[in-house]
């Protein structure tokens, strides 16, 4: 075992990479086994690819970011906005390329069951995450609210936030403060949290036909359309 780079610190944790020549010829052999006749070239660079096995030099070009703060509507009106909503976000991220994520969000409205509204767009900006587009899919529905409105989300963090107030939620070390700073501004324009503002929690990715998993869906649905605007 021998040691190839040098210790560096994240947070509180001291990591230290290290690398094994038995390991390293186990791995090579390992790939030099692949039998690739037969196989397209773009069959085999997928092979590698799936495996972490590409250099960063081979990596193709940074998606494309899609237009910033731009809204598509797949279907109905969004001038303003009541009633019934569901908001999701979406992200796409590679463990070995995290510059590459690019995410998304949308919303979904429901009138007596049936889906009345779609709207969704790319999340601007240099930070591409997958809970930074569920809070903007939130601030957008509050950029066009009239009360009364109830917002389902299927983001834990959502929920908790606004459980825990604006002092937890806007304290400097919590990520995302610009997002939290113009939610906590909209909602006490709209007069707060309360009967005629209510915010909960919907399950993701569950079956049937319930009203709450059909909305949660279509707003998933949008929210992935937004996220490969950036594409």
């Amino acid at each position: 075992m021998r040691r190839v780079t040098t210790a560096r610190r994240t947070s509180a944790t001291r990591i230290i990479f290290w690398d094994c020549p038995g390991t390293a010829d186990a791995r090579s052999a390992a790939v030099s086994s692949l039998d690739a006749r037969g196989l397209s070239p773009r069959e085999v660079g997928s092979w590698f690819w799936d495996r972490g096995l590409c250099p960063r030099s081979c990596f193709p070009p940074l998606p494309r970011k899609g237009d910033s703060g731009s809204w598509r509507v797949r279907y109905g009106q969004v001038d303003m906005i009541s009633g019934v909503v569901y908001a999701d976000g979406a992200c796409t991220r590679f463990w070995f390329w995290p510059e590459a994520a690019r995410a998304g969000w949308g919303f979904a409205r429901l009138e007596k069951g049936r889906i009345d509204v779609l709207t969704y767009g790319a999340l601007p900006g240099p930070v591409q995450t997958s809970p930074r587009s569920e809070l903007y899919a939130f601030l957008q529905v509050l950029q066009i609210t009239v009360l009364p409105l109830t917002v389902y989300s299927d983001y834990k963090g959502l929920i908790k936030g606004l459980a825990l107030g604006p002092l937890w939620c806007c304290h400097p070390r919590r990520p995302n403060i610009d997002l939290w700073e113009l939610i906590w501004k909209k909602v006490r324009d709209l007069g707060g949290l309360g009967e005629t503002l209510v915010v909960r929690h919907a399950r993701a990715h569950q079956r049937g036909n319930d009203m709450h998993v059909k909305g949660n869906r279509w707003a998933d649905v949008t929210a992935t359309l937004g996220r490969d605007l950036h594409s």
